[in-house]
């Protein structure tokens, strides 16, 4: 998702969290728009409120656990072995591990 779009509103927010929490998704991933200086697209640069509400999207719908039951799936394994970003899976699923480290 990507929020802080211009003309974007509170209750365009409260849209994309319902949404989300509706469709349950495996991973859900916030980001923030933010203007380039000198391009076409204007826009405000994120205040601590959408900053807030991307952190607390992000962290309410992607557990560590969570994430570590899809990149374990079988699913998930059988779309790496057709990949041609293997790299990617591996630092991703390295940085699972070192996050589930903490709590060990």
């Amino acid at each position: 998702m990507l929020v802080n779009i211009p003309g974007e509103t509170i209750q365009d927010l409260t849209n994309v969290y319902s949404l989300v929490n509706k469709l349950r998704p495996s991973v859900v991933s916030v980001n923030l728009f933010q203007p380039y200086l000198g391009t076409e697209l204007k826009g405000d640069m994120p205040n601590k409120e959408i900053i807030t509400f991307a952190e607390k999207m992000n962290k309410h719908f992607n557990s560590l656990w969570n994430a570590l039951y899809f990149h374990l799936s079988l699913r998930y394994i059988k779309m790496f072995l057709m990949s041609k970003r293997k790299d990617d899976y591996f630092k991703q699923l390295g940085n699972l591990i070192k996050e589930a480290m903490q709590y060990v």
